[in-house]
């Protein structure tokens, strides 16, 4: 499904380029026998196994790098309906280039195909 943006109601852009998101710390495989915890991914706030890589990863929002994870550059666009669009990007040149087309003619833009 593909979704316009009309670009007279945005009111705000803010511009996220990759971050370290530091809620998730990587845990290798600790305990034995039947009381082991898988290496993987671990929410810090609780230490409990949330995901793997690929699950992060498949998500859309995140890359890992040397076992940290980080959001994946991204735009958070208000529009003055009180919406806020979060539009995901797989590089910050792919997010500037959005950013871009933002500044042409036409009165309505797509969203790009990896935010359904």
């Amino acid at each position: 499904m593909t979704t316009e943006i009309n670009k007279s109601q945005i009111t705000t852009i803010i511009t996220n380029f990759s971050s370290l998101n530091s809620s998730y710390k990587y845990k290798k495989k600790t305990g034995f026998w039947i009381f082991t915890k898988p290496a993987g991914f671990y929410w810090d706030y609780f230490r409990e196994f949330i995901t793997t890589e690929e699950e992060l990863v498949k998500s859309g929002n995140y890359y890992v790098k040397d076992n940290k994870v980080y959001y994946n550059p991204h735009l958070t666009i208000k529009l003055t309906d009180g919406q806020i669009r979060t539009l995901w990007f797989k590089t910050e040149q792919e997010m500037l280039d959005y950013k871009e087309q933002l500044k042409e003619g036409n009165h309505f833009i797509e969203e790009p195909s990896n935010n359904s």
